[in-house]
């Protein structure tokens, strides 16, 4: 890993989610539902700029461990495409390090309805890498009021 800024970007569905937002958006990729539509768009992105592999983040996991990218980094192999994160038996495949060269693969499996970012990685060749949750899971993500709350409440 070296220690140059990588580029970050955001990807949407359309400009209307992210209205004000000051950095580059890319737009999910036509044609494709779901999260492989978004995946497709940032390894084509990335690959564009030069990149051969792309980090992909939710924007509602509020927790996610300071060291994601190195661990991922560290156990992406040369016969593995993605590494995904896990904790506490689950696995977070919109937490990954993936490879552009999963780009044919995904186009495939879209064609062919098969949507899943665990059937892609599956499909690729990945490895999942764990963190521990005796502190609280880092990977929780905040989708209502409730969860807002309780989140709000651990950090106390």
């Amino acid at each position: 890993m070296n220690d140059t800024a990588a580029p970050c970007i955001m990807v949407a569905r359309s400009p209307q989610q992210v209205e004000g937002f000051a950095g580059t958006v890319v737009l999910d990729e036509p044609g494709i539902d779901g999260p492989l539509a978004g995946l497709l768009s940032a390894l084509n992105w990335a690959a564009e700029a030069g990149a051969d592999r792309v980090l992909t983040l939710p924007c509602d996991m509020p927790f996610l461990p300071a060291d994601l990218l190195a661990r991922l980094e560290q156990a992406l192999a040369p016969d593995v495409d993605v590494a995904l994160a896990a904790s506490d038996g689950r696995l977070h495949p919109i937490c990954a390090l993936w490879r552009t060269a999963v780009v044919p693969t995904l186009v495939q499996r879209a064609g062919a309805g098969q949507l899943s970012l665990r059937g892609l990685a599956e499909a690729v060749g990945c490895v999942a890498v764990d963190w521990p949750v005796e502190e609280g899971d880092p990977f929780i993500n905040i989708n209502t009021a409730e969860d807002l709350a309780a989140a709000e409440a651990a950090l106390r």
